[in-house]
């Protein structure tokens, strides 16, 4: 799951549990004003909360002399002889206005209808509507972030058996490429040495310096291939991305990879237009890329095989598609064909594989804002094809 994805759950849940507890709240407070408000406010508002003229102002000013009275008896509870009477007599005085103010009616006024206790009772009364109102928010967020907590949890537990994965195959990928590494070079040293010590007959030393030269050269492959790897998977690295003509790379790229083609008994086919196509692109590095994708198609391919070579012009897209005839890649190696290190034991068994190759062109569409992708609709008469995708200039 990548950010974008962890973002758009973490809102999506959050606006249910909102909702949810929105929900819950207006039902609550739906049932509180039909039952436990009126009671407080008969007890301190009588005609005035009956006739309507009790306002946001006046219950806050309840409430504060309420708290403001129960403050004052305990506090003469505690204190001794006069000063006991005075906090209690202006306790008394601030009950007898609420009174007055609060009532308004009854022409006795000296008979208090508010008392210590009615007071207790009223805050008490708030108190609780203040709670059950807060209620539903507070488990809303109790139940977000337990979510969150969890929803980390999983993709920590995620992301550890993706390194896991990932440092497996990297570790096999590793193997693989040293033994493909020490394979040439034992070849070259046992070649070298022998014609070196006179062992191998003169009509057979350009034999031998021949599987000399081939080894060699698939070193050469493997150290640079691993050499870009590193290079583009380096902090810092940036592709030196200029206006482009795509269709003219491309069309150095099938001339760079004819005469391998040819050798193998294939056929290219090319589809490019005459008229520009501009892209923003690193030249070398979108020209390799392309140039891997034909070189794939040679090397794990039979004779006979046809390669497409196609440059379709969108409204304000480019695709490249490299297709061809040969047998379709399994289902199960086609799901990660471009991580890194990926290469079955049916790609390690052809020998041309080091697992490294199309996360390469990958990583390098990628830094260029585009996508690749191998695709099952393939044009016509073919049976796969990769498909780069760029945005025109």
């Amino acid at each position: 799951m990548n950010r974008n994805e962890v973002q758009s759950f973490l809102i999506r849940r959050f606006i249910t549990v909102i909702a949810l507890a929105s929900v819950a709240e207006y039902f609550l407070i739906t049932f509180l004003n039909g039952t436990i408000l009126p009671f407080a406010m008969r007890i301190y508002f009588g005609n005035n909360y009956l006739e309507g003229r009790v306002s946001i102002l006046t219950i806050l000013a309840a409430i504060f002399l309420s708290i403001l009275c129960l403050i004052l008896t305990l506090v003469g509870n505690i204190l001794p002889g006069g000063a006991s009477d005075a906090v209690h007599s202006l306790a008394d005085n601030i009950t007898s206005l609420m009174v007055r103010i609060f009532n308004g009616s009854g022409p006795d006024i000296r008979t208090p209808r508010i008392t210590a206790t009615s007071q207790t009772v009223f805050v008490l009364v708030v108190l609780v509507y203040v709670v059950l109102i807060v209620i539903p928010y507070l488990l809303a967020g109790f139940v977000y972030v337990r979510t969150v907590i969890r929803k980390m949890k999983e993709i920590e537990e995620a992301e550890h058996q993706r390194n896991l994965e990932y440092e497996k195959k990297r570790n096999l990928m590793i193997s693989d490429i040293a033994h493909d590494i020490r394979t040439p070079v034992t070849t070259i040293a046992g070649y070298s040495q022998a014609i070196v010590s006179g062992k191998v007959p003169k009509e057979e030393v350009d034999d031998y310096l021949g599987a000399v030269m081939t080894k060699s050269q698939r070193l050469t492959e493997l150290v640079n291939l691993l050499f870009d790897y590193v290079k583009l998977d380096s902090e810092g690295f940036t592709m030196d991305r200029k206006p482009l003509d795509i269709c003219e790379t491309v069309r150095e790229c099938a001339v760079f990879a004819f005469d391998d083609i040819e050798k193998k008994g294939m056929e290219l086919d090319v589809d490019i237009p005459e008229e520009p196509v501009m892209v923003s692109a690193d030249k070398i590095h979108i020209s390799r890329a392309v140039t891997n994708l034909i070189t794939n198609a040679v090397k794990h391919n039979e004779s006979g095989t046809k390669i497409g070579l196609l440059v379709e012009p969108l409204e304000k897209k480019v695709k490249i598609t490299v297709a061809d005839t040969g047998n379709e890649i399994p289902s199960e190696l086609a799901e990660n064909l471009f991580d890194p290190f990926v290469m079955g034991e049916k790609s390690r068994t052809t020998k041309n594989g080091t697992g490294l190759g199309l996360s390469i062109v990958k990583k390098t569409v990628d830094m260029h804002g585009g996508t690749i992708e191998l695709t099952a609709s393939s044009p016509e008469g073919y049976t796969k094809s990769f498909v780069i995708t760029l945005d025109q200039n």
